[in-house]
């Protein structure tokens, strides 16, 4: 019921109270917060707050948890570092993504790492994130 909620909002750009009604959601644990409801709540800090310091708060919080990362989390923590420029963050994540066998790596994490090299100018780089987005 919650999550319906919460897409409705973000459906009609209220991200910032579906931000809240999923905080409620964590805080309440009588609710089953599962994979899908943490990468949505990423997501949501991102478009609200912009900022990946905060995102590895709650990426912290689901290792606590045993609530494991999916590919659309590992691109939402991914992205976050390429639009803030954090090459080097960006390049430890992505090195430690790849190394978990778990989940793996798909296109849209190499070409968000090619975007942000891209825009840090740096064309080899790129153009190597994008022959492994292949």
């Amino acid at each position: 019921m919650l999550q319906t909620i919460i897409r409705h909002l973000c459906s009609f750009g209220r991200f910032k109270q579906a931000l809240e009604v999923s905080e409620f959601m964590r805080e309440e644990m009588r609710y089953g917060i599962s994979v899908g409801d943490m990468a949505v709540r990423l997501d949501l800090i991102l478009k609200v707050h912009g900022k990946h310091d905060k995102l590895d708060v709650l990426v912290q919080e689901m290792k606590e948890k045993g609530i494991k990362h999916n590919a659309f989390t590992n691109n939402v923590q991914l992205n976050a570092y390429a639009s803030s420029s954090d090459i080097e963050g960006m390049e430890k994540f992505l090195t430690t993504i790849e190394n978990n066998v778990e989940v793996s790596v798909d296109w849209h994490a190499y070409v968000a790492a090619a975007s942000a090299y891209l825009k840090a100018r740096l064309a080899e780089k790129a153009l190597e994130m994008l022959s492994r987005a292949e």
